[in-house]
Parts: structure tokens; C-alpha cells; sequence
């Protein structure tokens, strides 16, 4: 499934509830964001993520979060999490462990990381960041993550 389909699922359920998911990033935030990104980390958020930022900038749905481009500080109807305010955190509690990953969401149990070293998505360990399971994309892994929470 791809990661259109896998949103659409997601808004689906949410529509249920009366909720409705973020609006994409519009093309200045994806531009600002990526050059940010490269600045900060010293590497390119995958681009299947910003693919999915352009359809929903940040996903928070039943524990399942992935981080958008925007905060609740800046837009106060954004998600309270965004994905610079996350990898410093994340950067600061692991050090070097953290270093050639780009941490792009969460759930209760785990993280959801593209290991710039390795090319590949993975889901890790919270804790002690220990791989757990790796993806073959982005959507392989949004879609195992969405399951688990629909």
C-alpha cells in the first residue's frame, strides 16, 4: 500500500470520531523545513517522509505520531511535536547514538527513524534506541504502524 492510501485509511477512521487530519505542508514550509533539516542534522529528511508531509504535515491519530513541520507554538492548531523539536530532544538524550538517525515519529513503545547510514527505515526500541525491526520504506513502515492502532 503507498502512502496516500495508508493516510487515506487513517482520515477515514478519524472522520469517524469527528476529527480530520493536518492539511499538508505547503511547498515554502517543505523548502524551509528540507534546508533546515540538511543545516541542523547535515543530512536530507528521506523523501517519501516529505512526500507525506505534503498530503499531511504531521500525524497524530490513537498514539501513533509522526512529526510535522510545525509546532503548536508557532500554529496553534498544529501538532504540539514537530520534527526539530523532536530530534534535539532525541539528540540530546542519546548522543551519539543518535547521530546518523533522523527521528520522524513515535508510538507508546518505539521510535520511527531513518538511519541516514544505512539508507533504511527503522522501527527502534524507545528506550535504548536498539534496532528492532527495519523497513524497506516509508510506507512499509507507516502502513505495519497504522495497522497497529486502527
Amino acid at each position: 500500500m503507498n502512502t496516500e492510501a495508508i493516510l487515506k485509511e487513517v482520515r477515514d477512521a478519524a472522520r469517524k470520531w469527528g476529527e480530520d487530519l493536518e492539511p499538508g505542508a505547503t511547498r515554502l514550509e517543505i523548502d524551509a523545513f528540507v534546508k533546515e533539516a540538511e543545516r541542523q542534522y547535515g543530512a536530507m529528511p528521506p523523501k517519501a517522509y516529505i512526500d507525506m508531509l505534503r498530503i499531511v504535515n504531521g500525524l497524530e491519530f490513537s498514539g501513533l505520531i509522526v512529526y510535522g513541520t510545525k509546532d503548536s507554538i508557532s500554529d496553534a492548531d498544529s501538532s504540539p511535536l514537530n520534527f526539530f523539536v523532536a530530534n534535539d530532544s532525541f539528540r540530546e538524550t542519546h548522543n551519539r547514538d543518535a547521530e546518523k538517525l533522523l527521528l520522524l515519529g513515535e508510538t507508546s513503545t518505539g521510535l520511527l527513524v531513518y538511519d541516514t547510514g544505512h539508507d533504511q527505515f527503522q522501527y527502534r526500541d524507545r528506550i535504548g534506541i536498539d534496532r528492532v525491526e527495519p523497513y524497506s520504506s516509508f510506507a512499509t513502515m507507516l502502513e505495519s504502524e497504522v495497522k497497529k492502532v486502527l
